[in-house]
């Protein structure tokens, strides 16, 4: 699976616990509770999106920034052609009896940078299926009054091992 799959496939499980949580009236990008919280809430629900099975394409969409969509090549990040490129990622997804846990942590404030807006960073680790830990650093950025992910990097390290810190780390190594 290329790494543009694992982040299509991360952000589908997002929707669905996104589509779970507004079905409960609650939005998890939206204007109340503390920026942390409501940063904190986005990551959890993108990166649920992205580990479970039952996420919607169009919550997926909307987690995003535009130039984070998986059509941003195709036809700069539009949400109609982002909602086609998960349906067509999702449509061989295997659905799971276990849910995964998502926890995110190390979140901290972040400036803007020559190719990245001013935000907040995150480390997201996933639980799923066995003892082995994964992780993501996530970059998100307000748009709107809602927290979306502007850039999706898969950690370099085992979330469990404590060295260093990982958010830099992966960043440096992207950069």
């Amino acid at each position: 699976m290329t790494p543009r799959q694992r982040t299509l496939t991360a952000t589908v499980a997002a929707c669905a616990v996104l589509g779970t949580l507004s079905a409960c009236g609650s939005d998890p990008t939206g204007p109340s509770g503390t920026p942390a919280e409501r940063a904190t809430s986005a990551a959890t629900a993108y990166v649920s999106g992205l580990a479970n099975p039952t996420a919607s394409p169009e919550t997926m969409c909307e987690l995003e920034t535009t130039t984070n969509r998986p059509n941003i090549p195709d036809d700069g990040g539009t949400l109609a052609g982002c909602i086609t490129a998960y349906q067509n990622a999702f449509r061989d997804r295997v659905l799971s009896a276990a849910p995964a846990t998502v926890t995110v942590g190390r979140l901290r404030d972040v400036p803007a940078t020559a190719t990245q807006p001013a935000g907040k960073e995150a480390l997201v680790t996933v639980q799923k299926n066995g003892p082995t830990p994964w992780g993501y650093v996530l970059r998100l950025t307000e748009q709107d009054g809602h927290w979306r992910v502007a850039r999706l990097d898969k950690a370099g390290y085992a979330p469990a091992e404590p060295a260093g810190n990982p958010v830099a780390q992966t960043l440096e190594r992207a950069a």
